[in-house]
């Protein structure tokens, strides 16, 4: 038994998955350890921060405090907590292995929507996953999870760079603790799992800090300010392509970027201009080769109706009223979510408290904290609006919180310090500092011990992790074959290694009834006929995702593809309820 799924398989030795299994304690162990050198290196800081005159923090090597030197631990801290979730296997969420699908699909042919559809998922989410295809041209769960874990690191270290420009840096380390806790203690799959949430979570994350950091370094060139207001730019304009969802969340910051860039003093009216125009300049530049690049391959209806349709149709059918949703926010996601729950009450409490005594009212600090206040608002629409209760929605809210509470952490110590005697300061900012690890962290923590899932079982996932159709299909694939499925599983993509064979990686929207099922079912039957795939597997099983009774929901529903099944396909074999078929010019 090996630790990773390929390419990994030499990164270790046989048998640590079963170690790890044996004493959970050794993970435990190394976790916990890994988490303590962060809040020591964030006390550190505070502590050279705070006493600077101090012997014990002025002897402390000036690497120790070093900001790069306190990403590298925070990233090691997470990498600690979350590798198991990396090799454990499939989980709940079939959705990471259609995005896995549709990514090696795009290896083959990356022109957007015309060998994939991901639905209401945008191209972008699928190019994301392109470095775990490096290797081999395919992509494991371990390559799938790290993904996630990437996109969930770069926000939080973006996040810590955001507020390294409104405060201290040990404040700012403090700041941007209950957002690396969030990503690291999680074990949900809802947020484990790669979802078509988390490009846009990173995305707006690098665009938020590099706009911070182009408008609030003092003494920038100007030249540099316009690099990265361009750059957050480009971020935001990707939204569009990774998640129509996360379009008015990434508005709303790029219109708060604007007001920033124009606010920045400057020597001229035309260095002002410069920066509006970098930023919008950026934001248009995606648009405008995505459009450019469907439209040179004729793609455009395609889009507009995979796209842009597919998206107003889901919206338009949602399960709940918006606003029960948003009466009953409390117990249908944060009371049910056992961990974004300590997360929620810590930042908003905070944020409550520094409103409460005054820190919304500070000139210096009005203004950010407002807008913050604003993007969790619009975070929250954005969680709503679609009318369906899912807990990965919710990192179109955890970032605007993690900002908040931040920025608020920063308002306080600032409204503190200024309303104490001199000699009380030093005591003030250590209680508050106690404050926030006991009241915010410590019960982030207790979630997390509480939680003892994916350690204990990670033989058991790797043993799991290729489905017996899956290891089928490999035994009779050769290069350059593609596979089609009928039923929710496209777990078989990812794990056999071959690519779709039509723009689905599963067949839900033929499926289930609709306004636009008739588009989905003339398509399929278009891309059967134009590039007959090696493979197609019926998978409406018994063990199948919802669609798991044959006589309703197998092929015979769409006639049309029944008969040309029956036509040019011949049954290799049934494997408790799953039929591989292929192609008749092939032998079995």
């Amino acid at each position: 038994m090996t630790a990773f799924s390929p390419p990994c398989l030499a990164l270790a030795p046989d048998g640590i998955l079963a170690w790890f299994d044996e004493a959970p304690f050794r993970y435990w162990t190394i976790a916990w350890v890994a988490w303590g050198a962060v809040l020591l290196l964030t006390v550190l800081r505070l502590g050279a921060d705070w006493h600077p005159d101090a012997p014990l923090w002025r002897r402390l090597p000036r690497r120790l405090l070093d900001p790069l030197m306190f990403a590298m631990v925070a990233v090691l801290a997470l990498v600690a907590f979350r590798w198991p979730g990396l090799v454990a296997g499939p989980m709940r969420n079939p959705d990471e292995t259609q995005l896995g699908a549709g990514a090696m699909t795009y290896w083959r042919d990356p022109v957007p929507w015309r060998s994939v559809d991901m639905h209401t998922s945008g191209p972008i989410n699928a190019y994301f996953l392109w470095p775990a295809l490096l290797f081999d041209g395919r992509i494991s769960y371990f390559g799938l999870r790290l993904a996630a874990l990437f996109a969930h690191g770069a926000a939080a270290l973006a996040c810590y760079g955001l507020l390294r420009r409104f405060t201290s840096d040990g404040i700012a380390r403090l700041g941007m603790l209950p957002l690396l806790g969030f990503v690291a203690f999680n074990s949900v799959w809802e947020y484990v799992q790669y979802s078509s949430e988390q490009p846009s979570f990173c995305l707006l994350a690098v665009a938020a800090w590099l706009i911070a950091d182009a408008c609030l370094v003092p003494n920038e060139r100007t030249a540099a300010r316009r690099r990265r207001l361009l750059l957050a730019g480009v971020c935001l304009g990707c939204l569009p392509f990774a998640k129509a969802q996360s379009v008015v969340l990434g508005v709303t910051l790029g219109g708060f970027g604007l007001v920033a860039a124009w606010s920045v003093p400057a020597a001229t009216r035309k260095e002002r201009i410069g920066r509006v125009l970098a930023l919008t300049t950026g934001a248009i530049l995606p648009g405008l080769i995505f459009l450019a690049w469907i439209a040179l391959y004729g793609q455009g209806a395609q889009a507009y109706m995979a796209y842009i349709e597919s998206n107003r149709v889901y919206v338009a059918g949602h399960v709940e009223d918006r606003m029960k949703l948003l009466r009953d926010f409390y117990a249908l996601y944060v009371g049910i979510d056992f961990v974004f729950k300590p997360f929620f009450l810590g930042t908003v409490g905070l944020a409550v408290a520094v409103s409460l005594i005054g820190g919304v009212t500070r000139p210096q600090t009005r203004i950010p904290l407002w807008g913050a206040w604003v993007l969790v608002a619009v975070g929250l629409w954005t969680v709503i609006y679609p009318g369906r209760v899912f807990w990965h929605y919710l990192h179109f809210l955890v970032l605007p919180l993690a900002w908040l509470g931040g920025l608020s952490l920063a308002a306080g110590f600032s409204l503190a310090e200024s309303r104490v005697p001199v000699r009380w300061a030093t005591r003030i900012r250590w209680i508050i500092a106690a404050g926030v690890i006991i009241l915010i962290l410590v019960p982030q923590i207790l979630t997390r011990v509480n939680d003892l899932s994916l350690v204990g079982a990670l033989v058991e996932g790797q043993r799991n992790s290729v489905h017996p159709v899956s290891r089928r299909l490999r035994e009779l694939a050769q290069p350059g074959d593609t596979l089609v499925v009928w039923g929710w599983a496209p777990r078989l993509h990812t794990e056999s290694g071959l690519t779709q064979g039509a723009r689905d990686a599963q067949a839900e929207p033929e499926i289930a009834p609709g306004p636009m099922n008739r588009f989905y079912r003339e398509r399929m039957m278009w891309d059967l006929r134009k590039h007959p795939p090696a493979f197609f597997v019926d998978a409406i099983a018994d063990d199948g995702f919802i669609y798991t009774v044959h006589s309703l929901f197998g092929p015979q529903i769409f006639p049309e593809l029944a008969d040309w099944v029956g036509s040019n396909y011949h049954l290799v074999e049934n494997l408790d309820g799953y039929r591989i078929y292929a192609r008749n010019t092939r032998t079995p």
